[in-house]
């Protein structure tokens, strides 16, 4: 488990894009604990086809204790792109653990 400062809220993306890009390899699975609202408006950033084809993707809203799994299809130092495979709710997390 690390602490990156690259998540804090005040930060500029392109360093947590950076630090993703030089850290992790195509294909790795990783798991990034966050908060509100940065944590939704980042998925929807990775999620966002803006740059790409010129409209913006969905807005994730990620409840206090919700869990999104997101496939990355391409990243740089400078944006990451992805698709929602699933978003769980805290009421999944609870019917999941009982």
């Amino acid at each position: 488990m690390e602490n990156w400062d690259e998540l804090k809220p005040e930060r500029n993306r392109k360093e947590l894009y950076r630090k993703l890009s030089q850290k992790f390899k195509q294909y790795s699975s990783i798991l990034i604990v966050g908060h509100e609202p940065y944590l939704s408006s980042l998925i929807g950033m990775v999620m966002s086809e803006e740059d790409r084809v010129g409209t913006a993707g969905g807005r994730i809203v990620l409840k206090k204790a919700g869990l999104a799994k997101i496939r990355i299809t391409s990243s740089s130092h400078q944006m990451i792109h992805g698709e929602l495979r699933w978003l769980l709710t805290p009421k999944h997390m609870k019917k999941i653990s009982k």
